[in-house]
């Protein structure tokens, strides 16, 4: 495997963030992160075939398999978000809304330099 300079921002139009969110207490590593793409991009996933799946699961199923199509991903480290039921779903179009705000291009912006 040829590793390529530059991690996921390598590709042009591309840019990163990380942060600490505090997902787990007593932590200090960054636990939450943003790829976000200039431009709408084709998306492909893979997804786990266990019974029981996270609300994440079946929203990025939909994106995958629906819309096929998306310009951002957004990443945790530290918690599974399972059994969350229409909580779980709420929270995805929660966080589908702060992705979507001009701030929060901004911020990626910033966070990539």
């Amino acid at each position: 495997m040829k590793v390529i300079e530059g991690g996921v921002t390598a590709a042009k139009g591309y840019k990163a963030a990380g942060l600490r969110a505090g997902i787990k207490a007593g932590k200090t590593n960054k636990d939450m992160a943003m790829i976000y793409s200039e431009k709408e991009a084709v998306c492909a996933g893979t997804f786990t075939k266990n019974v029981v799946k996270a609300a994440p699961v079946f929203w990025d199923k939909d994106v995958v398999y629906k819309e096929g199509k998306a310009q951002a991903v957004v990443v945790n480290s530290g918690i599974a978000n399972a059994c969350t039921g229409e909580e779980g779903i709420s929270n995805c179009k929660n966080i589908l809304y702060l992705v979507k705000s001009p701030a929060m291009r901004e911020v990626v912006k910033i966070s990539s330099k």
